[in-house]
Protein backbone atom coordinates (compact mmCIF):
# COMPACT_ATOMS: atom_id res chain seq x y z
CA UNK A 1 0.00 0.00 0.00
CA UNK A 2 0.70 3.70 -0.18
CA UNK A 3 4.07 3.71 2.03
CA UNK A 4 3.83 6.48 4.82
CA UNK A 5 7.49 7.77 4.09
CA UNK A 6 6.06 8.16 0.37
CA UNK A 7 3.41 11.05 -0.21
CA UNK A 8 0.48 9.87 1.21
CA UNK A 9 -1.94 12.82 0.75
CA UNK A 10 -1.69 15.36 -2.22
CA UNK A 11 -2.52 18.51 -2.05
CA UNK A 12 -3.97 20.12 -5.73
CA UNK A 13 -4.90 23.80 -5.31
CA UNK A 14 -8.86 24.53 -5.43
CA UNK A 15 -9.34 20.77 -4.57
CA UNK A 16 -9.82 18.93 -1.45
CA UNK A 17 -7.03 17.31 0.20
CA UNK A 18 -6.57 14.10 -1.38
CA UNK A 19 -5.77 10.92 0.63
CA UNK A 20 -4.05 8.74 -1.91
CA UNK A 21 -4.28 5.98 -0.39
CA UNK A 22 -8.20 6.16 -0.11
CA UNK A 23 -8.05 6.69 -3.47
CA UNK A 24 -6.07 3.69 -4.57
CA UNK A 25 -8.37 1.33 -2.48
CA UNK A 26 -11.16 3.21 -3.57
CA UNK A 27 -9.86 2.61 -7.42
CA UNK A 28 -8.51 -1.16 -6.79
CA UNK A 29 -11.60 -1.93 -5.56
CA UNK A 30 -13.16 -0.37 -8.73
CA UNK A 31 -11.02 -1.77 -11.00
CA UNK A 32 -11.99 -5.33 -9.19
CA UNK A 33 -15.62 -4.64 -9.75
CA UNK A 34 -15.02 -3.04 -13.11
CA UNK A 35 -17.44 -5.42 -15.66
CA UNK A 36 -20.43 -5.10 -12.53
CA UNK A 37 -20.29 -1.48 -13.26
CA UNK A 38 -23.76 -0.41 -14.71
CA UNK A 39 -22.77 0.21 -18.45
CA UNK A 40 -24.05 4.06 -18.35
CA UNK A 41 -21.33 5.20 -16.03
CA UNK A 42 -18.38 3.12 -18.09
CA UNK A 43 -17.46 5.57 -21.21
CA UNK A 44 -15.72 3.89 -23.52
CA UNK A 45 -12.51 5.74 -25.44
CA UNK A 46 -11.07 3.97 -28.89
CA UNK A 47 -9.61 0.17 -27.86
CA UNK A 48 -8.52 -0.51 -24.85
CA UNK A 49 -9.13 2.94 -22.67
CA UNK A 50 -12.12 3.73 -20.59
CA UNK A 51 -12.94 6.32 -17.78
CA UNK A 52 -15.92 6.56 -15.22
CA UNK A 53 -16.50 9.99 -13.83
CA UNK A 54 -16.74 11.14 -9.83
CA UNK A 55 -17.65 13.82 -7.94
CA UNK A 56 -15.34 15.56 -5.42
CA UNK A 57 -16.83 16.48 -2.32
CA UNK A 58 -18.59 19.80 -1.58
CA UNK A 59 -19.39 20.78 -5.48
CA UNK A 60 -15.65 20.76 -6.05
CA UNK A 61 -16.09 19.61 -9.50
CA UNK A 62 -15.18 15.95 -10.63
CA UNK A 63 -12.89 13.51 -11.71
CA UNK A 64 -12.00 10.92 -14.07
CA UNK A 65 -10.42 7.28 -12.60
CA UNK A 66 -8.92 5.76 -16.30
CA UNK A 67 -8.85 2.19 -16.74
CA UNK A 68 -6.97 0.28 -19.49
CA UNK A 69 -9.07 -2.86 -19.65
CA UNK A 70 -11.13 -2.91 -22.75
CA UNK A 71 -10.28 -5.29 -26.22
CA UNK A 72 -7.66 -6.75 -24.16
CA UNK A 73 -8.63 -10.47 -26.26
CA UNK A 74 -7.54 -8.99 -29.38
CA UNK A 75 -4.21 -8.81 -28.22
CA UNK A 76 -3.73 -12.72 -27.25
CA UNK A 77 -3.18 -13.73 -30.65
CA UNK A 78 -0.16 -11.99 -31.28
CA UNK A 79 2.76 -14.44 -30.35
CA UNK A 80 5.08 -12.50 -28.04
CA UNK A 81 4.81 -10.53 -25.13
CA UNK A 82 7.08 -7.98 -26.56
CA UNK A 83 5.03 -7.84 -29.67
CA UNK A 84 1.77 -7.55 -27.24
CA UNK A 85 3.52 -4.37 -25.16
CA UNK A 86 4.06 -2.46 -28.38
CA UNK A 87 0.61 -3.59 -30.19
CA UNK A 88 -0.90 -2.45 -27.04
CA UNK A 89 1.08 0.95 -26.22
CA UNK A 90 0.59 2.18 -29.92
CA UNK A 91 -3.50 1.85 -29.38
CA UNK A 92 -2.74 3.16 -25.52
CA UNK A 93 -1.10 6.35 -27.78
CA UNK A 94 -4.32 6.22 -29.89
CA UNK A 95 -6.82 6.27 -27.55
CA UNK A 96 -4.92 9.13 -24.78
CA UNK A 97 -5.66 11.34 -27.64
CA UNK A 98 -8.93 10.46 -28.19
CA UNK A 99 -9.59 11.46 -24.58
CA UNK A 100 -7.81 14.62 -25.18
CA UNK A 101 -10.13 15.31 -27.19
CA UNK A 102 -13.22 14.79 -25.03
CA UNK A 103 -11.86 17.15 -23.00
CA UNK A 104 -11.45 19.79 -25.32
CA UNK A 105 -14.76 19.31 -27.02
CA UNK A 106 -17.38 17.71 -24.56
CA UNK A 107 -19.32 19.83 -22.49
CA UNK A 108 -19.99 17.61 -19.67
CA UNK A 109 -16.20 17.03 -19.28
CA UNK A 110 -15.69 20.78 -18.15
CA UNK A 111 -15.61 20.50 -14.57
CA UNK A 112 -13.48 17.42 -14.29
CA UNK A 113 -10.44 18.53 -12.54
CA UNK A 114 -8.21 15.76 -12.35
CA UNK A 115 -7.73 12.12 -13.64
CA UNK A 116 -6.75 9.38 -11.49
CA UNK A 117 -5.63 5.56 -12.78
CA UNK A 118 -4.47 2.70 -11.00
CA UNK A 119 -2.22 0.36 -12.83
CA UNK A 120 0.87 -1.99 -13.48
CA UNK A 121 2.18 0.06 -16.09
CA UNK A 122 5.30 1.42 -15.54
CA UNK A 123 5.65 4.27 -13.69
CA UNK A 124 8.56 5.58 -15.55
CA UNK A 125 5.99 5.56 -18.37
CA UNK A 126 3.89 7.61 -16.49
CA UNK A 127 5.87 10.39 -15.56
CA UNK A 128 7.55 10.62 -19.10
CA UNK A 129 4.20 11.26 -19.95
CA UNK A 130 3.63 14.16 -17.47
CA UNK A 131 1.54 11.93 -14.74
CA UNK A 132 2.45 12.01 -11.17
CA UNK A 133 3.15 8.36 -10.06
CA UNK A 134 3.03 7.18 -6.60
CA UNK A 135 3.19 3.69 -5.67
CA UNK A 136 0.32 1.66 -4.41
CA UNK A 137 1.17 -2.05 -3.90
CA UNK A 138 4.16 -4.23 -4.26
CA UNK A 139 2.26 -6.68 -2.82
CA UNK A 140 1.70 -10.18 -4.34
CA UNK A 141 -1.92 -10.95 -3.99
CA UNK A 142 -3.01 -7.50 -4.69
CA UNK A 143 -1.10 -7.37 -8.42
CA UNK A 144 -2.49 -10.33 -9.20
CA UNK A 145 -6.18 -9.60 -8.32
CA UNK A 146 -5.96 -6.59 -9.83
CA UNK A 147 -4.45 -8.43 -12.84
CA UNK A 148 -6.89 -11.19 -12.99
CA UNK A 149 -9.99 -8.68 -12.93
CA UNK A 150 -9.24 -7.43 -16.15
CA UNK A 151 -10.62 -9.69 -18.95
CA UNK A 152 -9.13 -11.05 -21.70
CA UNK A 153 -5.29 -9.58 -19.86
CA UNK A 154 -2.61 -11.36 -21.98
CA UNK A 155 -0.14 -9.60 -19.90
CA UNK A 156 -0.63 -12.44 -16.81
CA UNK A 157 1.70 -14.95 -18.25
CA UNK A 158 4.33 -12.91 -16.88
CA UNK A 159 5.90 -13.96 -13.77
CA UNK A 160 7.37 -10.35 -12.90
CA UNK A 161 4.52 -8.81 -11.79
CA UNK A 162 5.01 -5.06 -11.98
CA UNK A 163 3.69 -2.74 -8.80
CA UNK A 164 0.64 -1.36 -8.62
CA UNK A 165 0.96 2.27 -9.46
CA UNK A 166 -1.22 5.60 -8.85
CA UNK A 167 -1.11 8.03 -12.06
CA UNK A 168 -2.17 11.43 -11.53
CA UNK A 169 -2.79 14.29 -13.76
CA UNK A 170 -4.30 17.47 -14.42
CA UNK A 171 -6.46 17.91 -17.67
CA UNK A 172 -4.52 20.77 -18.97
CA UNK A 173 -1.70 18.70 -18.38
CA UNK A 174 -3.18 15.34 -19.95
CA UNK A 175 -4.66 17.10 -22.85
CA UNK A 176 -0.85 18.88 -23.84
CA UNK A 177 1.01 15.48 -23.13
CA UNK A 178 -1.53 13.22 -25.22
CA UNK A 179 -3.01 15.70 -28.43
CA UNK A 180 -1.99 14.59 -31.19
CA UNK A 181 -2.25 17.49 -33.38
CA UNK A 182 -2.35 15.93 -37.11
CA UNK A 183 -4.67 12.87 -35.96
CA UNK A 184 -7.36 12.63 -37.35
CA UNK A 185 -10.50 12.90 -34.97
Amino acid sequence: MVQESELARSQVPGLPEIDLHSLGTLLFDEGCTYNQLPPDKVHQVGTHTSFVLHDFPEGAGRWISIHFRENLQRLSSIGSLVGRVKIFLSALENDLDLLARRLIDDSSLNNVRMIFGLTTLSAAWGRRHGFATVRYSDETQFIRLHDQTIAGNSFQETDRLQPLTLFLITPARFIKEFLIEDSPS
